[in-house]
């Protein structure tokens, strides 16, 4: 598949693809450090500082109660008149002092009690003996070991209420001090973590006291809100989980209020903690998607400004190849890259093929005109051979006639001899001389045959070099038209 791509197209690819995945490996990473750096920011500096500082804020007030519950009960004033047996006309130095806190502290109520008599006065006055029938809480307390109780109690219409009770362990004072947390109840109630995070309380076992949901107080507990909480309730400043609370991902933070033995417990939907993460996230795509389009319309030009050149070369190389290439067309350079370099390469290989070619039709040229002359020597050598051949031919003919005559007046001679021979017996002298003359004619006409094959010999190869002629005019003929198709291809360039 890659094979059948342009390098134009390979580019545009190799760099979209680079820019698409560096856009996602950013993101990617950039969303993991973005959502790490949420959840410590939000773990362990916004929920701790929220929850701790409006703890902080309710052990205040619940402070400031409990020390006046505490100053009521070991002021010397009061304990002084008790020991003289609370005279009644005396009674206003204790009805004052409840006035006073019952103003200072905006209490609902303030109380008095004493521990051995089991007197009951509050800002109006005395009320009455407590009895353990009717007060079993007066008795179970004074019997324990414990100076300061806190409790919250929620009254039939509502109103929420906070009763802080401070008693001397070894002595008669025992002050109660009452006051409506009904605008720490708005407090929490209105409190918003975002747009709908909230924040409540539950007592030590995790039962649910003050929620914006009334229909919880009292009813649910934080382990039954959400499973794996327990974590929740270690009575630490601050302890944080993930959790699900009616099919919905929240985080709960816990932060301990020692005074109250209660936990301020904040729930927050991770959806909203992750909004900004999800409007970031929208954000990159689009910028990422916009850095994919301008690299990609980058990568096209990149694209088109390599393979252009590259085009044009391989275009000539086409032309050269297909037999009707012009040696003089040349590359344009432009600049100074790697591009422009492989451009003057090309056109100094080409400016040497073309002087080269030029060169050989220079010399075809002159090799053609050698090759005329060549051919016309060849000529004139041919029709003086085919003269000489004939003529040879001719001697060879006559020598082969002479030679039959001699062989037939060798024949006549030797019948000659032996006529001689018989009718002239006595003439020795003149037989020797007959018989040499024989032989002499033999020999005359065994060295005519052999001039005849000699002569034979000489035709037959005259015969070879005008074979010889012919290819000599064949490949003049085609050195000519060789050189007239240099001639006209040097023309042409």
């Amino acid at each position: 598949m890659l094979a059948s791509l342009t390098l134009k197209q390979k580019i545009l690819a190799t760099v979209t693809l680079a820019v698409v995945l560096s856009c996602l490996l950013v993101g990617y990473f950039s969303q993991r450090s973005a959502q790490q750096l949420i959840e410590t920011r939000m773990f362990e500096q916004e929920l701790p500082n929220l929850t701790q500082r409006i703890g902080k804020e309710i052990e205040k007030d619940l402070t400031s109660v409990a020390g006046a519950a505490r100053q009521l009960a070991n002021d010397r004033f009061v304990l002084d008149w008790v020991e003289r047996g609370m005279p009644k006309e005396q009674e206003s130095i204790l009805i004052n002092q409840l006035k006073d806190m019952t103003s200072q502290y905006g209490l609902v109520t303030a109380s008095f009690a004493d521990r051995q008599s089991a007197a009951y006065y509050n800002q109006d006055g005395f009320l009455r003996n407590l009895t353990p029938e009717q007060d079993a809480w007066f008795y179970g307390y004074t019997k324990s070991q414990q100076d300061l109780m806190l409790s919250i109690f929620r009254e039939s219409n509502g109103e929420v209420k906070l009763f802080v009770n401070f008693q001397q362990l070894n002595g008669r004072g025992l002050a109660g001090l009452a006051k409506s947390l009904d605008s720490m109840v708005s407090m929490l109630a209105n409190f918003r973590i975002g747009d709908s995070g909230f924040v409540f309380m539950t007592d030590g076992s995790g039962k649910v006291k003050l929620h914006p949901d009334a229909s919880r107080i009292d009813r649910d507990s934080l382990t039954q809100l959400a499973s794996g909480s327990t974590n929740l309730l270690n009575k630490q400043p601050f302890a944080a989980t993930h959790a699900e609370v009616d099919g919905q991902p929240v985080v709960l933070a816990s932060s301990y209020i020692p005074l109250l033995d209660w936990y301020l417990v904040a729930q927050v939907p991770e959806a909203e903690i992750y909004a900004e993460l999800d409007r970031a996230r929208l954000h990159i795509l689009l910028v990422s998607l916009a850095i994919a389009a301008g690299m990609g319309l980058l990568g096209m030009l990149l694209a088109g400004s390599v393979s252009r050149p590259l085009n044009q070369l391989a275009r000539l190389f086409r032309e050269l190849g297909s037999g009707d290439g012009d040696l003089t067309q040349r590359l344009k350079v432009e600049g100074r890259d790697e591009l422009a370099q492989v451009a003057t390469g090309f056109n100094n290989f080409v400016a040497k093929i073309h002087g080269s070619i030029e060169q050989v039709a220079d010399n075809s040229r002159q090799l053609a005109a050698t090759a005329n002359e060549v051919a016309a020597k060849a000529q004139l050598t041919q029709h003086n051979c085919t003269a000489q051949r004939d003529r040879t031919v001719q001697v060879a003919t006559a020598i082969h006639e002479m030679g039959a005559t001699v062989s037939e007046i060798a024949g006549n001679a030797s019948l000659a001899a032996d006529v001689a021979k018989q009718a002239n017996e006595q003439a020795d002298a003149g037989a020797v001389v007959v018989a040499q003359a024989r032989h002499g004619i033999v020999g005359l006409s065994g060295e005519i045959e052999g001039v005849a094959g000699v002569i034979e010999s000489l035709a037959s190869q005259t015969d070879s070099i005008g074979s010889i002629l012919d290819t000599i005019r064949s490949i003049s003929e085609q050195t000519n038209l060789l050189a007239l198709n240099a001639a006209i291809e040097a023309a042409r360039a």
